[in-house]
């Protein structure tokens, strides 16, 4: 495979973080990646 969606993922959350480096991205694959730690994942307080 070509990685064409991980690359945009990974350039839409660069470009989040040059525009606000305070917010957090998690970036996830949700082809190997354990479905209920997606789901559980929160925004801090």
């Amino acid at each position: 495979m070509s990685n064409n969606t991980r690359m945009m993922a990974d350039a839409i959350a660069q470009g989040i973080n040059e525009v606000d480096p305070n917010v957090a991205v998690k970036i996830f694959n949700v082809a190997r990646s354990d479905k209920n730690e997606i789901l559980t994942q929160r925004l801090p307080l």
